[in-house]
Parts: C-alpha cells; sequence; structure tokens
C-alpha cells in the first residue's frame, strides 16, 4: 500500500527502479526462459486515473515484453486502524478490466488461495 498517486507512479511506473522496468529486466536477465506469470496488485485507495494509467501501463509491459505473463489487479483495502488483525481485500473475481470492456483479465483466485 502507497500512500498517494504520486508514490504510486513512482514505484510502478519509474524506467529505471520501477517494478515494470524491474519485472522487464528479470525476464531480460534469462532470454532462454519464458517469463513466469507474476501478479501485481495495488491495495491503496487512490484516484481512478492513477490506476489506470498504471493498468494500462502494466498491460501493455506484460503484451510487448512478458509475453502476457503480467496481470495487475487493484484491490484497495478496507478498514483501518480497528481493523489491524483483519483486512479485507476488494478484488472481485474475475477482475474486469476497464481497458478491454469485453474481456475479462485472468483469474486472481489461484493466487490469493
Amino acid at each position: 500500500m502507497l500512500p498517494g498517486s504520486d508514490a504510486v507512479k513512482a514505484v510502478y511506473l519509474d524506467p529505471q527502479t520501477g517494478i515494470l522496468a524491474g519485472a522487464v529486466s528479470a525476464a531480460r536477465a534469462n532470454p532462454d526462459a519464458a517469463p513466469e506469470p507474476k501478479l501485481i496488485m495495488e491495495c491503496g485507495t487512490i484516484e481512478t486515473d492513477t490506476i489506470l494509467a498504471v493498468a494500462k501501463a502494466a498491460q501493455e509491459t506484460s503484451a510487448s515484453d512478458l509475453s502476457g505473463t503480467l496481470t495487475f489487479v487493484d484491490a484497495p483495502v478496507s478498514g483501518g486502524p480497528m481493523f489491524v488483525s483483519f483486512l479485507p481485500f476488494l478484488c472481485p473475481y474475475p477482475f474486469p478490466s476497464p481497458l478491454t470492456p469485453s474481456h475479462a483479465s485472468p483469474p486472481t483466485l489461484p493466487y490469493l488461495t
């Protein structure tokens, strides 16, 4: 969970140190092997524009550099300090992609069980 939009953009999208750049770098480090499937789950409660930008970048990176093996999920949490031992994730199944409304992204259930 990140505190705001600027942090989310920096952590995911920075071309040198971001998560997406790291996933591509890891895949390129072993070009003879197929990239391992990865799930990226953002759990912050931030504005939609930022989440859509990160989701689009993740989808494009997955398609162009990772053989479609990267799944991004926006799963904001509910609760607060009074729910420290119980923090529910709001993660629909299957997760509908706002970027491709006619398709659902890969189910997240196998990652969450």
